[in-house]
């Protein structure tokens, strides 16, 4: 949702806007948006602003000098719309604060952080990668850190699979945590937080003939 003081149509393509508010909140009056002097949009492409200011209920909490915002259908690069909230043991919170890199139709990479008021700071990266019928898999690096006992804490995750030229089959997971009761305190989902048991493997695997060799 976007709103403007001006707009000036310099093409049928191509827009400059002044004293603009840009959002995804669907209330009358915004729980949070971005601000930015001057914008100039190009339709069902992207938006480039120049310093941009979020607000949270009215209140100013990050800044950066200049901003591209993907408006098209399809994966691009740009920064993600973060979620805004608050409860009982975290305070005031912003969730998923971030950048996404879209390298190509064959990997992506996005970073993001989590701020909130009473307990934490977290940073993670997520990088996917497949190309289909050689290679498939993910990483996923997690560090926080803890206000209450300045404690850092950190999570490793990564799984590929892949076919190699010569039919040899590779499978690899692995997981690793700063300590046991990182995910019962950290994840989100009741499914991550009871998690009890992580395993880390490597597997290949080939076809012989009318028999097959496996090594794990």
């Amino acid at each position: 949702i976007y709103s403007s003081e001006t707009v000036t149509m310099l093409s049928r393509r191509e827009f400059n806007l002044t004293n603009v508010k840009f959002t995804s909140c669907e209330k009358d009056t915004f729980d949070y948006y971005f601000w930015s002097e001057r914008m100039k949009v190009f339709p069902d492409n992207r938006a480039i602003t120049g310093p941009v200011t979020l607000f949270v209920e009215e209140t100013p909490v990050f800044w950066v000098p200049f901003a591209v915002f993907p408006i098209r259908r399809g994966r691009s690069s740009g920064f993600t719309i973060p979620t805004l909230g608050s409860s009982s043991r975290d305070g005031r919170y912003i969730r998923g604060m971030g950048y996404y890199f879209g390298f190509s139709d064959y990997a992506d990479l996005e970073i993001s952080a989590d701020l909130m008021e009473k307990t934490r700071f977290q940073v993670t990266a997520t990088e996917r990668h497949v190309l289909r019928y050689v290679l498939n898999g993910r990483t996923r690096l997690q560090w926080r850190r803890q206000f209450e006992n300045s404690r850092d804490r950190w999570l490793v995750e990564a799984l590929h699979n892949q076919e190699l030229p010569d039919g040899t089959t590779l499978k690899l997971t692995g997981n690793f945590v700063s300590d046991r009761s990182y995910l019962e305190e950290t994840q989100q989902t009741p499914q991550e937080r009871m998690e009890s048991e992580l395993r880390s493997w490597l597997s290949l695997s080939r076809n012989l003939g009318r028999g097959s060799a496996q090594m794990n």
